[in-house]
């Protein structure tokens, strides 16, 4: 798949027992990115904005090169304290979702991926924050 071809990445964190992140984000070559932090994150709360081209082009391109289109759709889980991961990738062939239950058997690629989009979101915020102290 060419990476142009993906015009939105989603991840999602869902709760555990215990104090795993919670929140959902997404970012969209048209509309930029919306997130919603609902526990033990950094920051709570709603925040959406620009998300640069040049930032998504490198989060497509990444997604590409680690085949995230090519993982299976459910990596279940036996045990139930284990967190919800969703990784969602929108593209001109249809959508991906790939659901992580905390199975411990998710391919590297995925966790790898699924890391990436959260550094992605902090360059995000502190792109934003740096346009509005302007």
């Amino acid at each position: 798949m060419d990476p142009s071809n993906i015009y939105e990445v989603g991840l999602v964190r869902g709760p555990c027992f215990g104090r795993c992140p919670i929140f959902r984000f997404t970012a969209s070559r048209q509309y930029g990115y919306a997130y919603d932090g609902e526990g033990y994150v950094e920051p709570l709360g709603r925040r959406a904005g620009r998300f640069p081209d040049y930032l998504f082009d490198r989060l497509a391109e990444v997604c590409v090169e680690l085949r995230v289109l090519e993982l299976d759709d459910v990596y279940p889980c036996v045990f139930d304290d284990a967190s919800l991961l969703l990784v969602t990738v929108r593209h001109a062939g249809g959508t991906k979702t790939v659901r992580d239950e905390g199975s411990g058997a998710t391919p590297v690629r995925r966790w790898a991926f699924a890391a990436l989009v959260e550094v992605v979101i902090r360059e995000a915020f502190a792109i934003e924050d740096r346009t509005r102290r302007k």
